[in-house]
């Protein structure tokens, strides 16, 4: 029987815009390419976990240059949380000239994303949007870095590119070690501390230099880098509204200009430093 044009054309219609979905349903999926592809909880924010080269992942929406994926880890391998924000360029076709198209642009979900996270993690120290007392100077300076830590020794004290939650414990993937021969653990520095208080996030450089590795410890491993600190995270902190422009530092009669509030001391883990984001904070 022969199928009348006009038909014809319409089934070619229905044919074309059929691939043309599975072909946008495809362009979701990447694949990781480098081995600094950390999954943080908002673009430029708090690091989760690290994926590794070959991971598959699930593109979600993108912000900027980064992108909210969930991670499909290879077989034997665990993440404590699959879903969070990587940069493009960590994977390989979003780092392609258009290697977003098809994936939908949504900067309002970071923030959608806040209290997902925020009892996820429960960091317990104050990194974004804060100023640390600086005695020697005797000025209030903007918190660009993590905080320099004592050295991590001991077999116990292995750093991994990824922790483990087993139901409540957490701890340090013991088969996603970082090798040792590759990065400095005589020169870490300290970010925060997960929800439990179990296990640490330190940055470590390199051996060979060009920056530094995101890596999960046993958090009873990192001390204070004594006589400088006598705790883990910077002793004197407060929170700033609004941060002026360049990062100066600041006297403390100016920090009032900028909505000064005083850092809350975590209740339940003093030592590794304050609440990031305190319902309540009093004024300074």
């Amino acid at each position: 029987m022969r199928i009348p044009l006009l038909l014809a054309g319409v089934l070619g219609v229905a044919t074309v815009a059929s691939t043309a979905s599975t072909a946008t349903a495809a362009d979701h999926t990447d694949t990781v390419r480098y081995d600094r592809a950390t999954l943080r909880d908002a673009p430029a924010r708090l690091v989760l976990a690290t994926a590794l080269p070959g991971d598959r992942v699930v593109r979600h929406v993108y912000c900027g240059q980064w992108v909210r994926v969930t991670v499909q880890p290879a077989a034997g391998r665990r993440l404590a949380t699959t879903t969070g924000w990587v940069e493009r360029g960590s994977l390989t076709r979003s780092a392609r000239s258009r290697g977003l198209d098809g994936i939908p642009a949504d900067c309002a979900a970071p923030g959608r994303d806040a209290e997902r996270w925020r009892d996820f993690v429960a960091a317990v120290n104050s990194p974004f949007r804060s100023y640390r007392y600086d005695p020697a100077s005797d000025r209030w300076r903007y918190v660009h870095d993590a905080t320099r830590v004592a050295a991590l020794t001991g077999a116990d004290c292995r750093p991994s590119y990824n922790y483990l939650r087993d139901g409540a414990a957490e701890r340090p993937d013991p088969a996603q070690q970082v090798p040792a021969a590759s990065v400095d653990l005589s020169r870490p520095k300290y970010r925060y501390v997960t929800r439990t208080g179990a296990v640490a996030l330190v940055s470590l450089p390199r051996s060979g230099g060009g920056g530094g590795v995101w890596a999960f410890v046993r958090s009873a491993c990192v001390q204070p880098d004594a006589p400088k600190y006598t705790t883990v995270y910077f002793p004197r902190v407060v929170r700033l509204d609004r941060i002026p422009v360049g990062h100066p530092p600041l006297t403390t009669a100016q920090l009032s200009r900028y909505g000064c509030h005083a850092a809350v001391r975590s209740p339940t883990h003093p030592e590794y430093g304050w609440w990031p984001a305190p319902r309540t904070a009093p004024a300074c």
